[in-house]
């Protein structure tokens, strides 16, 4: 499970071979450059699912609230 984590945690929680997109959910489409800046709100697939060698996360700033599913 990623959700809730540090973006940069969650990036070396995931496997070498995978690729990870991060999207600001803000709203801002504001670039994720430091992932030890911003926590994680979503990820796909979902916990307990297979990865199938990309996973994608939703993120904001650690100082930001996740938004409401």
């Amino acid at each position: 499970m990623l959700t809730r984590a540090r973006a940069a945690a969650a990036l070396q929680a995931v496997d070498a071979g995978t690729t990870v997109e991060m999207t600001d959910l803000s709203g801002s489409q504001r670039p994720v450059q430091w992932p030890a800046q911003w926590k994680v709100c979503t990820q796909s697939p979902h916990p307990g699912e297979a990865m199938t060698g990309k996973v994608s996360l939703g993120v904001v700033k650690t100082t930001e609230d996740c938004p409401a599913p």
